[in-house]
C-alpha cells in the first residue's frame, strides 16, 4: 500500500514541476513579446535570466524523481531509493 502510494505522490510532484516548466516557458515568451514595451532593458535581462535559471532548477529537480520512480515502479518492494 505503501509503495503505491509513494509512487502516486510522485507522479503529482512530477506534473506539478512539469507545470511549472511549463508556465515558465509561457512566462519567458510573454516577456520577449513584449520586450520592446519595456523602458527598463535590465530588468529585462535579469528577470529572462531569472526564469531561465529556475527552469533549469525545477527540471534538475525532476531528474533524481523520475529515476526513483523509474525504480519504483520496477520494484516489486517498492523500497527504491531507500
Amino acid at each position: 500500500m505503501a509503495k503505491r502510494e509513494r509512487i502516486r505522490a510522485v507522479r503529482r510532484v512530477i506534473g506539478l514541476v512539469e507545470g511549472l516548466i511549463d508556465a515558465l516557458d509561457e512566462v519567458a515568451d510573454e516577456l520577449a513579446a513584449i520586450e520592446d514595451e519595456i523602458a527598463d532593458a535590465a530588468f529585462l535581462g535579469t528577470a529572462q535570466d531569472r526564469l531561465a535559471s529556475a527552469k533549469d532548477s525545477a527540471a534538475t529537480a525532476l531528474a533524481p524523481l523520475r529515476q526513483w520512480l523509474k525504480e519504483a515502479e520496477a520494484n516489486d518492494e517498492g523500497e527504491a531509493g531507500e
